[in-house]
This record gives C-alpha cells, structure tokens and sequence, in this order.
C-alpha cells in the first residue's frame, strides 16, 4: 500500500490489490453523484459513513442530512464528471473528481445556464469490507452565467426543452431531428431504456 507523503504527489498504483481498491473508491464517488442526479435516494444514503461530514455551498452538515437535503431541492443541478484521481493507504483512501455542475434557471424573465467548474475532494474509509464516504468537500474554480438562448429562434420552434437548441442547429445543417428522443423531460422514455439494459445485463448470468 502507499504511503501518503503528499496531496499532489503521483498516486503510486504498486500492485492489483491497490488498482482493485482504487477503483472501488472511484466507484463510490463517482456513484454518490449518479444517485444524487437520478434521485436514487437509498443508494445515495447508502454512500456515507455514519460519522461523515459534507461541505458544500448550500450545505453543511452530515452525510445523511445531505441526503435528506437533496431530496428537497426544487432545482435540478446535475454533475458532469470528468475524471477521479484516488491516494489509498490502508483503509483510507483521499480522492479528487474533477467535474462541473450545471443549472438552468429562469431569472427576469430569461432562461440562463449556470456552469460551476469544480474540484470534488473526498475522504474514504473501508468498513468491514466496503468503502464509505466520510468527509466531501468542495473546491471552486470558476462558473458561467450565460443565456440559453443568444440567438434567433429557429424559424420552426422545436418544442422539447432537453435538446431544443441541438435540434436547431441541425435543422439549420439540413437534418431532420425527432421530437421522441429520450430527455429529462420524457422521464418514460428514459426509465425505458434504462429498463432494457437492465434485461441485457440480468441475461448475462445465463449466457
């Protein structure tokens, strides 16, 4: 196992037990914010460990309020996650996801992205067996304010909100863009796909 000798020194992967380890860290991470964005509440609260702790700009407190938290949130703010580094030694484990969060909001009458870019930094401890968060934080680098749309309208206004502004400039390259396609907006649409790949994945165990 290595030995922490420094945040930003080269996580040392020395052997496949601590890539293995590694990757379940990774996993609890990066699968916190799936549950948050997907409203998976018992998965999410399932995440942290009972003394955790969570500081973030519209919360702090401990893991299972933040769980409690989330599920009254009125707005949307899902996370684009980009990569997680993870330092393991022992039965501890730091990491780093770099990522974005992203929210639309109509403020004055006008539809606007905000775009936060930032460092998620965690703590993790192994207990009997299974990784558990114990401590996220969150550190800020930059964000964006900009509105949805800074252009004319498209000269036949496509309706759907998850994807309207994609389907305008491919309409303006000449292509034809379905008005059925799977968006937050269609949560039937989505809830069957993700039903169908379950089916795939439950075949596999007599393949």
């Amino acid at each position: 196992m290595e030995e922490m000798m420094g945040f930003f020194d080269m996580p040392r992967t020395e052997s496949a037990e601590d890539m293995l380890e590694k990757f379940r860290v990774r996993e609890l991470v990066e699968y916190e914010h799936f549950c948050r964005d997907n409203a998976l509440w018992d998965s999410m609260l399932a995440c942290f460990a009972q003394d955790s702790r969570v500081e973030i700009s519209w919360y702090q407190g401990s893991g299972q309020g933040f769980v409690e938290a989330s599920k009254k949130m009125k707005a949307k703010a899902p996370h684009k996650l980009n990569n997680t580094l993870v330092w393991l030694n022992g039965a501890h484990a730091a990491g780093v996801t770099m990522g974005s969060i992203h929210i639309r909001r109509r403020i004055g009458g006008t539809w606007l992205d905000l775009v936060s870019q930032v460092l998620f930094l965690y703590t993790a401890r192994k207990e009997q067996g299974v990784w558990k968060i114990v401590t996220m934080n969150c550190i800020y680098e930059q964000d964006s304010l900009l509105p949805v749309c800074a252009v004319p309208p498209a000269r036949q206004p496509f309706v759907r909100p998850s994807y309207r502004h994609l389907a305008q400039v491919l309409q303006e390259d000449g292509f034809s863009i379905s008005e059925a396609l799977p968006g937050d907006d269609q949560p039937p649409a989505v809830q069957a796909l993700y039903a169908q790949a379950a089916a795939f994945l439950a075949q596999g165990a007599h393949a």
